[in-house]
């Protein structure tokens, strides 16, 4: 045999572009790749026990290094028998699927290699289109006899290129944007996740400041925020009758690559005769979504340093007047009474740790943090995603301390990703708060005088009430139950032990 497999080339073009997981199912049926790791140790197989959690560790590993992150979705079933949100569309993902798969939910393209050398040069491509954004998942549907035909025996090095080079606007078009901007009375930054892809943070916080706007953040579900919450600029979600945000006259978009279709949701909340200033890569699309305004075509970053700098050069005293009125009568929402839980979880993790949020009672906006790639909210309708999200933070982060708030369905939900870390024994750490989710049904019927049930019927609705400690310990996880105040103290104290700990706060 003078070439190699299939399974192998896959695998050793996988380890020399910088692929080192691949999450994928385990079991016997889901084998053939996981065999072919074993004589690849550049690459290392993440099995976990169903689709939810496959996408769940690979949505934690894309936040966590930028993608792409392959998944192995090969034999699995075409839907999830659960029925949970399973798919994001910001995933940069390599999706893996057998021919006779459906179409990946908001897959960006469809390639079907027919033999090795196609399945490698299929791989590379969608891996760099599953980067280049708008990010979303390629995927890639082959047959067995790729992996085990005979390919070439070679596979060149390839140099990868995780995001285009900077594109720098149209001198002309950055001065007639900052007309647009500084002839404004009461303009808003609206900022997508997408700042901090292209590094722009820094860049949108300097124009903020110099011209006193708020800063809102967008309402469309991301892997994270585009703006620090903890910045003073930042109001938050837009919301219809807030003051800062009703009465803008010019919304400046940036951060966000395109308008969503059908219909978006920053769009529909842009107050009534307000006019546009979109930065953007792609073109007009954003004017000709809204139908009054001005695109700035260049990358957030390179856009917004040009805008900085030609208000810097045209700003007169009358404009600092109005920068200065508008700081005077601009009053951020007041922060609500800081959560000891949420608090002692922060004073663990520090500035640059890692905070997965997976409890719809804790609201990600009102969490303040310094840098926003460091908050990763959970996708809509996705409960239980936390802990396989934090397995693949670990993964691509492991310098960095993180924790995921969760209230007990979200554990439950998550067990899958708790198999995964006791597999590797990754040092996950999961604060639960214990709402008694699956409770209440007794006592919301009495107050409603419900008819028709005994009570021994009645006192049955709230059975069986999950044994918290009894799952996470049947896992081969550590767990505790502490009180808020000795919170932290047992998250430092845990930090010496390898393999997840579960603490649930009472």
């Amino acid at each position: 045999m003078t070439g190699r497999r299939g399974d192998d080339l896959l695998l050793l073009t996988l380890g020399r572009d910088g692929l080192r997981y691949v999450a994928g199912l385990a079991g016997e049926a889901f084998a053939e790749l996981f065999e072919a790791s074993l004589r690849h140790p550049e690459v290392v197989y993440l099995p976990t026990p169903d689709p939810f959690t496959v996408l769940s560790v690979a949505d934690g590993l894309g936040r966590a290094t930028g993608g792409p992150v392959v998944v192995n979705l090969r034999h699995a079933p075409t839907a999830d028998p659960n029925g949970r949100c399973t798919w994001v569309p910001w995933l940069p993902a390599v999706v893996l699927t057998d021919p006779t798969a459906p179409p990946v939910g908001p897959a960006k393209a469809r390639l079907e290699p027919a033999g090795p050398a196609d399945l490698v040069e299929a791989v590379r491509i969608a891996a760099r289109a599953a980067i280049l954004p708008p990010t979303g998942p390629v995927q890639v549907a082959f047959g067995p006899e790729a992996l085990a035909a005979e390919g070439p025996a070679e596979v060149p090095h390839l140099r990868r290129q995780y995001l285009p080079l900077p594109q720098p606007p149209d001198p002309d078009a950055v001065r007639e944007a900052t007309d647009l901007l500084l002839a404004a009375d009461r303009p808003v930054l609206a900022v997508g996740p997408e700042l901090v892809r292209y590094g722009a943070v820094a860049e949108a916080a300097a124009l903020a400041e110099r011209l006193a706007l708020p800063v809102f953040l967008d309402p469309a579900p991301g892997p994270y925020p585009g703006f620090p919450t903890a910045h003073p600029a930042c109001f938050g979600y837009p919301v219809p009758g807030a003051p800062a945000w009703a009465g803008a006259d010019l919304v400046v978009v940036v951060g966000r690559l395109r308008p969503a279709q059908p219909t978006d949701p920053l769009l529909s909340l842009i107050p009534a005769g307000a006019r546009i200033l979109a930065v953007s890569p792609w073109g007009p699309e954003w004017v000709t979504a809204h139908g009054r305004g001005l695109e700035l075509v260049a990358d957030p970053g390179s856009g917004l340093r040009a805008l900085r700098e030609q208000v810097s050069r045209w700003l007169t005293s009358v404009e600092v007047r109005r920068a200065d009125e508008r700081r005077r009568l601009l009053t951020r929402p007041a922060a609500s009474p800081p959560d000891p839980i949420v608090g002692a979880v922060l004073d663990y993790l520090g500035t640059e740790g890692v905070l997965l949020v997976d409890d719809p009672a804790v609201e990600p906006v009102s969490i303040r943090r310094p840098n926003p790639a460091t908050l990763w909210p959970a996708p809509p309708g996705s409960r239980g995603w936390g802990i396989g999200a934090a397995v693949g933070a670990w993964l691509g982060l492991p310098t960095r301390r993180q924790a995921v708030l969760v209230d007990g369905a979200g554990l439950v939900g998550g067990l899958g990703g708790l198999w995964t870390a006791v597999r590797f024994q990754l040092p996950i750490r999961a604060v639960v708060q214990n709402r008694q989710a699956y409770t209440g049904i007794e006592a919301a019927l009495r107050r409603r005088g419900m008819q028709g049930l005994d009570e021994v019927e009645l006192t049955r609705l709230d059975e069986p009430v999950p044994d918290l400690r009894g799952l996470v310990e049947a896992f081969g996880a550590r767990f505790s139950r502490v009180a808020a105040a000795d919170l932290r103290s047992t998250l430092e104290e845990a930090l010496g032990f390898d393999g997840p700990v579960v603490v649930e706060v009472t």
